[in-house]
């Protein structure tokens, strides 16, 4: 094949990936997201939808198939068509959950990277009740009184960072496992649960107003939101970092055209200074990708769950 034949091939291979997205303009994309309505990952999406709606000429819904830690709405997304309407709305937990436990699909074989869209930053909240104030009066108080303590969580995301907390200070808590932070609230207030490792975001109210106290946060930068609280680093365990990952993915057969077209309307969408603005409101650090560089991020993610989960189990309700 010629030169010039092949690029007139390529060409009409990507115009014809673009088409996907426009053969049927009263045909919605939907973005299927892993929780229910109303949290910190579905604000995000309702963010993002309208703009790129926008940017693409055809309308973006916000579909919510909450369950199984993420596994219902990863299934449905990598059963349906590969043709670029159909988006999985995908966290760090999420993501890593086909490597902590079994599920119906792998993120690797069945999805492809479209681009991320930010982070949440996670915090270590305990119990007001408990008399610490820093995080080595913490590790102190759990190594003095062993097999005492617990932690709850709503994901596989939280379990992964109390994980990493245990295995930095040698000290082992036992897992409550929730299904809402409305439930977790009262149970850390009166005492009976005495540490969270979630988003900033959904407790710092509740820190606030002095149901709980926030230690530490997770990142590798003091928090805009709590400037006056230090990282895990500075408190003396710079191996407990984490923070949770916005991405988007598509079922892996869909075209390559129509995947980097997607990535660079989503980007545009997050350089929009209404949408950054309205994210970064959200207490979201906003930070736009491309498909290959997610997918060299989600490699080396999964390489570090997975030997976590060696040694902690991670991923059961």
């Amino acid at each position: 094949m010629d030169p010039l034949t092949r690029i007139l091939g390529l060409s009409a291979m990507t115009f014809l990936s673009f088409a996907t997205l426009a053969q049927s303009p009263g045909r919605p994309l939907k973005i299927v997201m892993p929780f229910a309505a109303g949290g910190a990952s579905d604000a995000v999406a309702r963010v993002v939808a309208p703009a790129l709606a926008a940017r693409i000429g055809a309308p973006v819904v916000v579909e919510n198939q909450p369950g199984a830690q993420g596994a219902i709405a990863g299934q449905a997304v990598a059963a349906a068509p590969a043709d670029g309407h159909t988006i999985l709305y995908a966290v760090s937990a999420t993501a890593a959950l086909p490597v902590v436990t079994r599920t119906p699909y792998d993120m690797a074989r069945d999805f492809t990277p479209v681009s991320t869209m930010g982070t949440y930053e996670f915090g270590m909240f305990v119990s007001a009740r408990l008399p610490v104030k820093t995080v080595r009066e913490f590790v102190a108080y759990a190594k003095a009184r062993p097999g005492t303590l617990n932690y709850a969580t709503l994901n596989v995301g939280e379990q992964y960072a109390a994980a990493r907390f245990m295995q930095a200070t040698g000290i082992r808590m036992t897992r409550v496992p929730y299904r809402t932070l409305a439930q977790i609230v009262p149970d850390m207030a009166g005492g009976e649960v005495h540490v969270n490792f979630g988003p900033v975001v959904n407790g710092i109210a509740f820190a606030k107003d002095g149901r709980t106290h926030i230690l530490a946060t997770l990142g590798r930068a003091r928090s805009a939101l709590l400037p006056d609280v230090p990282t895990m680093g500075e408190a003396g365990f710079p191996e407990v970092e984490f923070e949770s990952v916005q991405m988007l993915f598509v079922p892996s057969r869909t075209p390559p055209g129509v995947v980097e077209r997607l990535s660079r309307e989503v980007n545009a969408v997050l350089e929009e200074p209404g949408v950054r603005a309205k994210l970064e409101k959200l207490s979201l650090r906003v930070q736009g990708s491309s498909p290959a560089a997610l997918h060299q991020a989600q490699l080396a993610a999964d390489a570090a769950w997975s030997r976590l989960a060696q040694e902690y189990p991670l991923g059961g309700e």
